[in-house]
């Protein structure tokens, strides 16, 4: 029995010893690498969304019936509206045209008068007749800066029972001295330093003073004019203007007029 077991020990000795050194042989220069296989695979939840679901609102159909109380009403005003009568406007027998005159004169620093006149006659209903002047003067302290200026027109109208007759006559003259000489040099006279110009204007025209059976409406007029200085240099001029307005209605109306 005991000799049995020494066998059973050498021949377990003899096959762990053969297994010790093919493990020592075994070839340890190749890099060695281990597989794990797995099924498992991490996955990342989603956050669950809020979803809200809209409803319609209910119509109202009741009605808001709000009071509203209106104060007392304690003001009362002196002036009341009243109803609108219009009347036909009365002739004024007062108004008179031909009594407005005046004359105004005075004088300024510089040397400078001046006068200004208006006269008027006729009573505005069948004729009238105004005159207007105006003079005003400039002298300096240098010799012969000197200036004058004299504006004058006269204009009237005679008046029939549908048309009426008008006319103009104006005049305006400048005198201007030329002053910008060396004085202390060369001497002149006034005469010869005079620069006078006048402008002399005409005018006669036709108007009816409302509009004839045919609705139309005429104003003729014919204007002269005549410039010149003191050295008789002159320029004369015509013009003639021929409007006729024709009245379409109370609203509109169609103007025609010839110029020349």
């Amino acid at each position: 029995m005991f000799i049995m077991n020494i066998k059973i020990t050498l021949v377990w000795l003899f096959i762990v010893g053969i297994n010790i050194s093919g493990y020592a042989q075994k070839d340890t220069t190749k890099q060695q690498t281990i597989d794990i296989t797995s099924i498992y695979k991490p996955v990342i939840r989603s956050t669950p969304k809020v979803n809200f679901s809209a409803t319609y609102l209910t119509a109202d159909t009741t009605k808001n019936i709000a009071t509203y109380t209106i104060p007392a009403l304690n003001l009362f005003y002196k002036y009341q509206p009243v109803t609108l009568k219009p009347l036909a406007l009365n002739k004024d027998t007062v108004l008179d045209l031909g009594s407005k005159n005046f004359i105004k004169i005075g004088y300024g620093n510089l040397s400078s008068p001046f006068a200004t006149a208006s006269l008027s006659i006729g009573d505005g209903i069948k004729s009238l007749v105004n005159l207007s002047a105006n003079y005003n003067a400039f002298k300096g302290g240098i010799v012969n800066q000197e200036f004058a200026q004299l504006n004058a027109k006269l204009s009237g109208s005679i008046f029939t029972q549908s048309n009426e007759v008008f006319g103009s006559f104006g005049m305006n003259q400048q005198d201007y001295h030329l002053y910008g000489y060396d004085h202390s040099f060369i001497n002149f006279s006034k005469q010869a330093v005079l620069q006078q110009f006048k402008d002399l204007q005409w005018m006669v025209g036709i108007r009816n003073k409302m509009s004839n059976d045919l609705g139309i409406h005429y104003e003729p007029t014919v204007q002269f004019s005549i410039f010149n200085n003191q050295l008789k240099f002159r320029e004369n001029s015509v013009r003639i203007e021929i409007p006729v307005e024709k009245s379409i209605g109370d609203i509109f109306s169609l103007r025609f007029s010839v110029k020349t």
